[in-house]
């Protein structure tokens, strides 16, 4: 890996994140650039810069913030994700702000343009955040339903040896779990790698954010549980698996079920027509999420995989029937 010596703390930095995995509509890397941005803007006198997809070619310089939004095309069968293709708009997004420090969360063709803009200012430093095991989330399991399992495997393979050439000219490298991909790429050579767990603000959940109306609005009594999903509505996240465990469920409990979020697989599930799930779509407001939905929940899920999902909804029916009824305390 290359290293700079350090960039300089004697004055105000410019942060560069660069992203394709960008939606208005949510997502976990969104969610994550968000609250840099805010921490960026509210504790530190640096600036912080965006360059994600979207619909049309603009620049907005806000104070300290800058957003370049570069003109991409929609991903096929997902909506609300676009691909950022332009790699010379990227260029020149970056040879116009010059940042000090460039974040990429993909590993596709924007580090690359990021490698490219290094060459030419190498007092830039270069971070990647793997933030998908794309590897074996996105090529072996899917290519497991075409092909034979050792292709599919094989495919894999492929794809981490390009891992291990991509990241090698990053200065520094974390992931999000030890298994979410830290020690896959240590395998590869690729050393350090930090792991950056995902964290959850306590003080924001309750009991004392309850708000009897959201129950009175669904039909719920006091004693009826209300369990709740947030994340995309897609197959990666599987929230078909969430919305089967739950309707295994036997109906007397009364219970219900909301599907916080927006997605191709909304449709499908609205088409079961079955009145105890419902769907409020998108919740653009932090606080109207925690303080109209999570803080009034049974139960909580987000992303869940299949095992998981079917299985932690089965073992609470099974171990503990009267514990399901319970409402949250």
């Amino acid at each position: 890996m290359n290293r700079p010596e350090r960039i300089r703390a004697s004055a105000p930095q410019l942060f560069c994140d660069l992203t394709q995995s960008w939606s208005e509509v949510g997502g976990g890397v969104r969610t994550y650039l968000m609250h840099k941005r805010r921490h960026i803007l509210g504790s530190t006198p640096h600036r912080h810069l965006m360059i994600i997809p979207g619909a049309h070619d603009d620049v907005i310089e806000e104070d300290r913030a800058i957003t370049v939004t570069i003109a991409s095309p929609h991903v096929p069968g997902s909506p609300n994700y676009r691909l950022l293709l332009r790699t010379g708009a990227v260029r020149r997004a970056l040879e116009r702000f010059r940042p000090d420090l460039i974040e990429c969360q993909d590993a596709y063709v924007l580090p690359w343009a990021a490698i490219a803009h290094r060459r030419h200012y190498p007092e830039t430093a270069l971070v990647a955040a793997y933030m998908t095991d794309f590897p074996t989330v996105y090529v072996e399991r899917p290519f497991r339903k075409f092909i034979t399992n050792p292709v599919a495997q094989a495919c894999a393979k492929l794809c981490y040896a390009y891992c291990g050439t991509l990241y090698r000219r990053f200065d520094a490298i974390f992931a999000l779990s030890e298994n979410g991909g830290a020690a896959k790429l240590r395998s590869l050579g690729i050393d350090p790698v930090d792991v950056v767990p995902l964290g959850v603000e306590v003080g924001e959940f309750g009991p004392s954010r309850r708000d009897a109306r959201l129950r009175r609005k669904l039909g719920l009594a006091d004693h009826q549980p209300l369990l709740i999903y947030v994340g995309r509505l897609d197959g990666e996240k599987k929230p078909d698996v969430v919305v089967d465990a739950f309707r295994r469920l036997p109906r007397e409990l009364g219970a219900r079920l909301a599907l916080i979020g927006e997605g191709p697989l909304k449709a499908e599930i609205a088409a079961l027509g079955d009145k105890r799930i419902v769907m409020p779509g998108y919740v653009k407001s932090r606080s109207d999420l925690l303080a109209g939905w999570r803080a009034r929940m049974y139960t909580f899920r987000a992303w869940p995989t299949r095992r998981s999902a079917f299985r932690s909804s089965k073992r609470r029916h099974r171990a503990c029937p009267s514990s399901v009824c319970a409402p949250a305390r």
